[in-house]
């Protein structure tokens, strides 16, 4: 209690003394007894102040005492996680509680407590493989363990290690015979070894090579093509008895009972073992070329593209239905029969090639998988890169006319799949084609000329490509 109310207190008790000392004690009587004080009223006093100071003590304890908190010191409510784990809001105090609050990341629980999770310099944890296979997390050290965590593809387990597996360009392993027979890999080098590999089935061993079974007197083929700029061509061997043989071939289907697919129609163009051979010895060269798969694609292109459109025949209706390798002997090709030619080359090369079947316009052209971004068509997130094989044109121009009458490409084609390959990375043909077409739009809408910057442009893509023009101009 506070000192004035102490004092107030007491005051009043001395008031009360004085009052009651005036007083005489009952049953007396005269002079003598008058200035005697009634004890007994001064303990009932005294009695009384005594508890009204306690009464005093106890009030102010109970003004000065706080009301229990429904919080820890760190704001948490009662019986609720705090936002430091694992903390836990317990009776106002925080507790560990790592079983029900969890622990931050990199620490794990152990019981209530958390302790800290120990990795490898990479973050692999204790006792795990790194993502960097084969290495191994032991005792924060990352050590080579081929037999825990195995080897990435293309590589082969020696001991805890992983070593490299060598390969020719046609992804033949060192050592082995390749699948284009009688190729075999030494050392990195594809060499003929028909004695070691043999020869494709009816071929003739003769020395390292095999011998066609179609005669010892090949006729020699020139197919030009146009790469970075630079003209080039390749020589190739075709035999007659192999013309004729396929030439011979039914082109009719029956439907016994179930009709083939147009799929399998188009398949069988691509499959026939008689030609493949053949086929496959253009592949070979091609990649000769180049150890670049993108680079590969790109000559195959122009190759084919470059073989002359067979427009006698085209006008005439006399089409046969050539197979590919018709398409080499002859020299030339309709939309379909050239189309089926680069179809089996691009999938020997490794991509994802499909044929585009415009029924409602008669023509087929081809579709190279390739990102979303730059396709002309796309289904279920993987695109489709439109490409022409009737002339000299770029990858993703589906723009052009398809036929000598001038026609343009408006339906949806029909997919059919040849080879689900890997996917082209077309961005650089893309770029050029874009570029292309505005060129060609803003020459014909000015008579043919050009300002000097874009006709420059328009001259390294045609030069790029070797687009055959009929006339150009600028005005520088």
């Amino acid at each position: 209690m506070k000192s004035d109310e102490y004092a107030a207190v007491a005051g009043r008790v001395e008031g009360l003394a004085a009052e009651t000392g005036g007083t005489q004690t009952s049953g007396h009587s005269g002079e003598g007894g008058s200035g005697k004080v009634n004890y007994k009223y001064l303990v009932v006093l005294f009695a009384l102040l005594l508890l009204i100071i306690a009464a005093s003590f106890y009030l102010e304890k109970s003004v000065n005492r706080t009301e229990p908190s429904n919080k820890c010191a760190d704001g948490t409510l009662i019986n609720k996680c705090s936002a430091t784990l694992p903390m836990y809001c317990m009776n106002g105090e925080l507790v560990e509680k790592a079983s029900l609050c969890g622990c931050p990341d990199d620490y794990a629980v152990n019981g209530s407590r958390c302790l800290r999770v120990q990795r490898c310099e990479d973050g692999t944890l204790y006792g795990k493989c790194s993502d960097k296979v084969p290495l191994f997390c032991r005792i924060g050290q990352l050590i080579p363990k081929a037999s825990v965590c195995g080897c990435p593809k293309d590589y082969l387990k020696i001991e805890e290690n992983c070593e490299k597996i060598k390969k020719c360009r046609d992804g033949t392993i060192y050592a082995n015979c390749s699948e284009n027979l009688p190729l075999y890999c030494k050392d990195g080098m594809l060499v003929n070894d028909s004695l070691t590999c043999g020869c494709p089935e009816g071929y003739i061993v003769m020395g390292d090579t095999c011998v066609s079974p179609y005669g010892g007197n090949p006729a020699e083929r020139i197919l030009p093509y146009t790469f970075k700029g630079k003209t080039a061509a390749l020589k190739i061997a075709v035999h007659e008895n192999l013309k004729q043989y396929l030439a011979k071939l039914p082109r009719v289907y029956y439907c016994n009972p179930k009709c083939p697919t147009p799929q399998q129609l188009e398949m069988r163009y691509l499959e026939d073992d008689k030609q493949k051979p053949e086929l496959l010895n253009l592949v070979d060269k091609i990649k000769a070329l180049t150890d670049d798969p993108v680079d590969q694609v790109r000559i195959a292109i122009s190759l084919v593209q470059n073989i002359p459109y067979d427009t006698e025949s085209a006008e005439a209706g006399n089409l046969t239905n050539r197979y590919p390798y018709e398409v080499l002997f002859d020299q030339k090709g309709v939309c379909g029969e050239k189309s089926r030619l680069l179809a089996f080359i691009l999938r020997e090369i490794g991509y994802g090639v499909y044929l585009l079947d415009y029924e409602k316009e008669d023509h087929m052209a081809v579709a190279l998988k390739c990102p979303v971004e730059y396709a002309q068509y796309s289904y279920n997130g993987t695109g489709y890169c439109f490409l022409e094989t009737t002339r000299v044109s770029i990858l993703t121009d589906n723009t052009g006319e398809y036929s000598s009458e001038g026609g343009k490409l408006e339906t949806i084609p029909t997919l059919l799949t040849v080879s689900d390959g890997v996917e082209f990375p077309a961005k650089g043909e893309y770029t050029d084609a874009q570029d292309w077409i505005v060129l060609n739009a803003r020459a014909a809408s000015s008579g043919g000329i050009l300002g000097s910057e874009d006709y420059k442009r328009w001259k390294e893509i045609k030069d790029k490509y070797g687009i055959p023009t009929i006339k150009s101009g600028n005005s520088a």
